[in-house]
């Protein structure tokens, strides 16, 4: 992914088939907006993801897991807009 990194090109990989451990590089470069706007929608998303492919979801789960410390902490759908570093 050259250039800046942008979140929807974080979410399309993942939906591509990419890993969370592929994907933590361009994760970790993501300025903080981005890093929040992917971390929110996929944490939204997940549960419909779900639905249509668990293996898919599990990726989810990782990369929220590691980079969202509410996720992390067991809380499912902040409802705060506001995902962080843990």
């Amino acid at each position: 992914m050259p250039g800046p990194i942008k979140a929807q090109q974080v979410v399309d990989a993942l939906l591509a088939g990419s890993t969370a451990v592929e994907l933590q590089p361009e994760v970790s470069r993501l300025p903080i907006m981005e890093l929040h706007a992917l971390l929110c929608s996929a944490c939204w998303m997940r549960d419909e993801i779900a639905s249509n492919c668990v293996e898919y979801a599990e990726e989810i789960d990782k990369l929220l897991t590691r980079n969202c410390g509410i996720y992390a902490a067991g809380v499912r759908g902040c409802f705060l807009g506001v995902a962080y570093r843990p």
